[in-house]
């Protein structure tokens, strides 16, 4: 509680989950990663059925930053699905840039371009970016002002 408290100012523990969250980190921190399991973890336990009508299959989407990082992020995800069996039975079929679980949930992880996300609709989109360039609200914004102001007295 001590540190939820050092970080957020929040005197008590939030009682619903958040709907969104900024996450500050560096190069080699795990970011691919994360957003990999997050991804299974949301195709295969999230609840999709009531926002489908019948025949419809839900995506859940990571936005890498580019095909690099795509690549890097689709191998991640295809690692994970095959950890064990009950993972790997989840699986109905795996493409090149997709995996289709038995579940009516497509994972699908596309590079960062108005082209390659308009037109579907999704439930869940996890983006993986190396940097936030418009931070909204007065707290966000003095947070990433003292990041900036603390990066310039200690980078090269």
């Amino acid at each position: 509680m001590r540190l939820l408290r050092e970080c957020t100012g929040l005197k008590k523990a939030p009682t619903k989950p958040a709907k969104e969250a900024y996450v500050i980190c560096g190069r080699r921190s795990g970011k691919s990663t994360i957003s990999s399991l997050l991804a299974v973890f949301y195709a295969i336990w999230g609840d999709w059925a009531q926002y489908l009508s019948v025949g419809e299959r839900a995506k859940v989407f990571v936005i890498a930053t580019n095909m690099d990082q795509a690549k890097i992020i689709m191998g991640k995800i295809k690692g994970l699905l095959g950890l064990n069996a009950f993972l790997r039975s989840q699986v109905a079929k795996t493409l090149a840039w997709s995996v289709e679980l038995k579940n009516s949930v497509d994972i699908e992880v596309k590079p960062a371009s108005w082209r390659t996300v308009r037109g579907f609709s999704s439930r869940c989109r996890l983006p993986c970016c190396p940097r936030i360039r418009e931070p909204t609200g007065k707290a966000l914004k003095a947070m990433f002002s003292e990041i900036r102001t603390r990066t310039r007295k200690s980078g090269p």
